[in-house]
C-alpha cells in the first residue's frame, strides 16, 4: 500500500473503506452469510483500484473481517467454511495459474550470470536465509521467553525446517517483483532468476532438515 500505490484518490478510498467498515459491522453482529462479505469485498476492491491503492489490500483487509471462532468445526464459523471450500480451488487452480502467469521468463546461458547481480543475490538470500532465520528466530525467542509453549512432539529443528520451506516463494515473490521492477525488464528477469533459485535452494534445505529429523527418530 505504501510503496506500490499511485496518486491516491481519497473519495474513492473513502467508499472502499466504507464497504470494509460495513463488513466489520457484519462481523460484529456475527453475520454468517458469505455473499454479504463477497459483495462488500467486490465493492471495496473496485474503489481501492480506482483510489490508486493496490486492490489486493482490500482482499487482505476483507479476510480479517470474516467471522471466526476458536474451533475447527467447519459447520460453525464462516471463516473455516470458506477456507474448507476454497482450499482445493486455491491449491489446484488459483495458485498454479498465478505462478505460471507471473513466471514467464526466457533463460539464455548468458543471462544466468545475472543471478549474481545484487538484485539476484538479495532475493536469493532473502528467501533461502532470511525466511528461515526470521521464522526460526522468532519462534526460538518466543519459546525461550515463555510466551508460547513448544507443541507436542515438536523440536526446534521442526521450526528450522518449516522456516526453510517457507522460502519457497513463487506467487507473492513474483507479484512483488513485477510491481517493483515493472519498468526495468532486466531487473525483473534477474529477480525471477533469484526467486526460482532461492525457492529451489529453500525446498532442498527444508527437505534435508526434515529427512535428518526422521532419521534421528528412527
Amino acid at each position: 500500500a505504501l510503496f506500490y500505490s499511485t496518486a491516491i484518490q481519497f473519495t474513492a478510498l473513502s467508499y472502499g473503506l466504507a464497504a470494509l467498515l460495513a463488513a466489520v459491522l457484519l462481523n460484529k453482529y456475527n453475520c454468517q452469510n458469505a455473499f454479504s462479505y463477497i459483495g462488500l469485498g467486490l465493492i471495496a476492491w473496485f474503489y481501492f483500484y480506482h483510489a490508486g491503492i493496490h486492490h489486493t489490500i482490500a482482499g487482505v483487509i476483507l479476510g480479517l473481517t470474516i467471522p471466526a471462532q476458536d474451533t475447527r468445526d467447519i459447520n460453525k464459523p464462516l471463516l473455516y467454511k470458506l477456507e474448507y471450500y476454497l482450499a482445493p480451488w486455491s491449491a489446484w487452480f488459483i495458485m498454479p495459474a498465478f505462478a505460471l502467469a507471473n513466471a514467464g521468463i526466457q533463460l539464455h546461458f548468458a543471462e544466468i550470470s545475472n543471478l549474481f547481480a545484487p538484485e539476484g543475490i538479495g532475493i536469493l538470500a532473502g528467501l533461502a536465509l532470511g525466511k528461515p532465520l526470521g521464522i526460526f528466530g522468532t519462534a526460538f525467542l518466543l519459546l525461550k521467553a515463555g510466551f508460547v509453549k513448544m507443541p507436542e512432539k515438536t523440536t526446534y529443528y521442526h521450526f528450522l525446517g518449516a522456516g526453510a520451506l517457507s522460502g519457497i516463494g513463487f506467487t507473492m515473490s513474483f507479484f512483488i517483483a513485477s510491481l517493483a521492477f515493472a519498468d526495468i525488464p532486466q531487473y525483473l528477469t534477474t529477480a525471477k532468476l533469484g526467486i526460482i533459485s532461492g525457492s529451489i535452494l529453500a525446498s532442498l534445505t527444508g527437505t534435508i532438515i526434515f529427512k535428518l529429523i526422521d532419521y534421528k527418530h528412527t
